[in-house]
């Protein structure tokens, strides 16, 4: 029954049809078309569903930007968390996290990567910010990813932080690559 139910929330998000006024608020908030920035969402949203008690970092500036937007058209977006997760997906500033972005941003990578067995380089949630030129984005290089490859986060899944049940996102970090958001820890 659960794996079912999980189907089901997969394959609501996976067609999820992101409504015209969200494209065209990411796409002047970015200055940039929003297509891109809209399937990062949905990688985050996939994310989320794979992890639903682990707290996961965000890595993409632009998926955190359609993100915010999303989460501003509060009918749209509850409602679209209920059939996704079962429950409000909340977002968390960084600094209410119990635990360094790093560790969420590796276990944010096990994830995605786990879904795509022949990822090489820098996955698309990671890219994004990148292939947009944004500004003040996010930039990860192979090397950064690697990196968080080689973190003890990122095979061993549940940390033991909890959380909300929400998601966070980083202003600023030091080091190679950067990341913005987080979820996970609900139920």
């Amino acid at each position: 029954m659960r794996r079912l139910r999980q189907g089901r929330r997969r394959a609501f998000i996976e067609s999820y049809a992101f409504p015209v006024a969200l494209k065209d608020k990411v796409a002047e908030e970015l200055e940039s078309p929003s297509g891109i920035a809209l399937e990062g969402l949905r990688q985050w949203y996939l994310a989320c569903l794979d992890a639903p008690r682990d707290v996961l970092g965000m890595p993409s500036r632009a998926v955190d930007v359609a993100w915010h937007e999303m989460i501003l058209m509060t009918r749209t977006y509850t409602s679209f968390c209920e059939r996704a997760f079962g429950h409000y997906l909340h977002h968390s500033p960084e600094a209410v996290m119990d635990e360094p972005m790093p560790d969420s941003l590796a276990r944010t990578l096990a994830v995605v990567d786990a879904r795509s067995a022949a990822i090489v380089g820098v996955p698309l949630l990671f890219a994004i910010d990148n292939e947009l030129g944004i500004a003040d984005g996010h930039s990860w290089a192979e090397e950064d990813v690697q990196h968080l490859r080689d973190h003890r986060y990122y095979a061993g899944g549940s940390s033991g932080y909890g959380g909300s049940g929400g998601c966070a996102t980083v202003s600023s970090c030091g080091g190679g690559g950067c990341g913005g958001g987080g979820c996970g820890g609900g139920g």
